[in-house]
Parts: structure tokens; C-alpha cells; sequence
């Protein structure tokens, strides 16, 4: 897997955008938010997050959901359990993979949603009418849920609840039209703060997979 530097250096480059963060400093106004820095240029607002607070975050978060995961005992349902405890609905249907694919989603964690994806979205798995999807959980009624899948998108589902960056509408559509297509027009069209924020998505899919790899590797050398 390329290196998330190398990926938006290119993305930056085919974009024709040279700028750097430290020429963005330099030219435009920063302050500090309990999430990181916000960097005002003349044409675009930037932020990101401090990175020691951020690393310190993610580990939080890594020994969380690995406690939980020890709890649950590589049960889905209660892993399911937990995330309708904490608010996020569970929504079952046939052939969600089939249903979800249409909007570039896959069965597990759907982030929120805005208009028209909300509008099938509500419409196939909710039944009902809405622009406007609440993150939910979206699993298979007639397949066997594989628990480490499951817990991969619980990964990124408790990231999201402790408010890390990546999870917002339009970046989430940027990053699965990335990870669909990566020479996608609209992508090499991005603007700068557009891909920072691309990059907080694609950490927090590489912490989530790194996480359930990290203990399928560990249970393999166990058994």
C-alpha cells in the first residue's frame, strides 16, 4: 500500500497544486481548536489535527475497541449490541451488498448522508422517505456476518463516535469515489484543504484495517 504521503503528493501533483502547508502558514491566519489547527488563506479555510493529540487519540481508541473486543468474544451480535446501546441503529436486509453497492457503500458502518444517496438510502433500507441518513449499521439478514469484518467497520464507527476527523458527507464521498476510481476527474480537481481532509479518511480506514490485521495475525500464530 502506498504511503498516504506519496498518494495525496500525487494527488497534489496531477492537480497542479504545489503549495505546501508550511507555504499556507506563512500566507494566510492560523489558530489552535481543541482538534487541531485551523489554517484562513485567502481562498480557502484548512484544518487539521494536532499530531501528538490526534496519535494519543487513536490509541485511546485502539485499546477500547480492543477491550471490547475481548469482552464480545468474537460474538457479531454483541458487538451489534453495543452499537445500538450507544444510539446508532442496526438495520437488517437481504443482499445488502447489492443494495449498498449502487451508492459505493458496502454492508457495516454508513456513515451520514445528504440528499439524493440519502434518499435511496432511507428508501431501501429504512423504508422511508428522507434526505437526510443518520450513520447507521446496514447488515445482510440472509448471509453469516463475519465478526472480524464486522469488527473492522466497528472500528471505524467508535472512531467516528469519539469525534475523530474523516467521517463528514462530502469527504467520506470523496474518499469512496477515490478508493472506486482514483483518476476520477473530480478527485485530481480537489483542492488542498479538500485533501487533508481526504487524508483523515484514509488514516482512519488504515487504523480500522490495521487493527483487525494486526489480531487475525495474532490469533493465526496462536492456533
Amino acid at each position: 500500500m502506498k504511503s498516504l504521503i506519496k498518494i495525496l503528493s500525487e494527488l497534489i501533483i496531477k492537480n497542479n497544486r504545489r503549495k505546501t502547508l508550511d507555504e499556507l502558514v506563512s500566507h494566510g491566519t492560523s489558530f489552535e481548536t481543541s482538534r487541531g489547527k485551523t489554517i484562513i488563506t485567502s481562498s480557502e479555510t484548512v484544518s487539521f489535527s494536532t499530531n501528538s493529540n490526534l496519535q494519543q487519540k487513536v490509541e485511546e481508541i485502539r485499546q477500547a475497541v480492543l477491550d471490547i473486543h475481548k469482552t464480545a468474544n468474537q460474538d457479531s451480535e454483541k458487538l451489534l449490541s453495543y452499537v445500538k446501546a450507544n444510539g446508532t441503529e442496526v438495520y437488517r436486509i437481504n443482499n445488502a451488498n447489492d443494495v449498498l453497492n449502487k451508492v459505493l457503500e458496502h454492508s457495516g458502518f454508513i456513515t451520514e448522508a445528504y440528499g439524493r444517496k440519502a434518499f435511496y438510502l432511507n428508501r431501501t433500507v429504512r423504508h422511508a422517505l428522507s434526505l437526510t441518513f443518520e450513520p447507521a449499521f446496514v447488515i445482510s439478514k440472509n448471509k453469516e456476518i463475519d465478526y472480524f469484518a464486522l469488527l473492522r467497520e466497528f472500528y471505524l464507527w467508535y472512531s467516528m463516535k469519539k469525534g475523530l476527523a474523516g467521517f463528514e458527507f462530502e469527504v467520506q464521498e470523496n474518499f469512496k469515489l477515490y478508493m472506486a476510481n482514483p483518476d476520477s476527474q473530480k478527485i485530481k480537481k480537489l483542492k488542498y484543504g479538500e485533501m487533508l481532509k481526504l487524508q483523515e479518511a484514509i488514516s482512519r480506514d488504515k487504523e480500522a484495517t490495521d487493527f483487525v490485521v494486526e489480531l487475525i495475525s495474532q490469533s493465526n500464530n496462536i492456533a
